[in-house]
């Protein structure tokens, strides 16, 4: 699969918001991530995103990835994906919204491949990818890999991972 078509990709990543929210996100308006989180004290938010159409970039996988983000080393949300295709980026139509000025508009591609190999696509940025604390363009991922842009960090489990009270 190639990185391009992002016009056609859909949905995007909200962060904030307290407990577990199911979301097929083709006709949602794009929020901004919350730096504080915006959750009540000592609760993660956790968002399932379902992929919203059967096109080439957001096709549901049988692979469910879930990603724990942390801001600054702080745990901000849970986000759990079906589609084999997740965006990050400053743009609001990336599903992974990066609030911070050194990201890319368009920074990585996470991308299911027909084989079920994972890979993360750095999409010629400028700052760089970094994934388990090394700087690479394309790698492959495997469960509990650190991916690290700008002051963002992204923790990789395969399969569904239970929200949090």
């Amino acid at each position: 699969m190639r990185a391009t078509g992002f016009g056609m990709m859909l949905g995007v990543l909200v962060l904030g918001g307290g407990g577990c929210s199911k979301r097929s996100d083709s006709k949602s308006a794009p929020a901004k991530a919350s730096p504080s989180g915006a959750a009540a004290p000592g609760q993660v938010p956790c968002h399932v995103h379902t992929a919203p159409t059967q096109s080439l970039d957001t096709r549901p996988s049988s692979t469910t990835m879930t990603f724990a983000l942390l801001r600054k080393g702080v745990h901000v949300s849970d986000e759990q994906f079906t589609q084999t295709v997740v965006k990050l980026g400053r743009l609001t139509s990336s599903h992974i919204v990066l609030e911070d000025e050194q990201a890319g508009r368009m920074h990585a591609l996470i991308e299911i491949e027909a084989s079920g190999s994972i890979f993360m696509n750095d999409l010629a940025s400028e700052l760089g990818t970094l994934v388990n604390g090394t700087r690479t363009m394309r790698q492959q991922l495997k469960d509990g890999d650190t991916i690290s842009i700008a002051d963002t960090q992204l923790v990789l489990t395969l399969g569904e991972r239970p929200c949090q009270p």
